[in-house]
């Protein structure tokens, strides 16, 4: 998060902008035993976690719909988010589309 400040800071001026940190991932990480979250590791369950994130979002700002950006995994969820609740947003942002996690280990191996 403090790197994406310098990226995002400037957008602060026109849009409320929120991360979340994904489950597993960040300061959940340490919040969390490895071994009771592994089992909820799966994207079914981030995409859920994505739509409660933004059900969230919408009922405290008082908005019908918002734009959601997705970044790597996040893009993934995204898509999916995107694909469930179309109506819940005016548009859906992705930077860096993650497309294939074993074409992307063997890019970067």
């Amino acid at each position: 998060m403090p790197l994406t400040w310098t990226v995002e800071s400037p957008w602060e001026d026109y849009f409320t902008l929120v991360q979340w940190d994904q489950r597993g991932a960040g300061k959940t990480y340490a919040s969390n035993d490895p071994k009771v979250i592994a089992p909820t590791m799966t994207i079914p369950q981030m995409t859920s976690d994505t739509a409660e994130v933004v059900r969230y979002l919408r009922e405290r700002l008082h908005k019908r719909k918002i734009i959601v950006v997705g970044h790597s995994l996040g893009s993934v969820l995204g898509v999916a988010l995107a694909q469930q609740h179309p109506e819940w947003m005016y548009a859906y942002v992705v930077v860096g589309q993650y497309v294939s996690s074993q074409l992307n280990e063997e890019a970067y191996l």
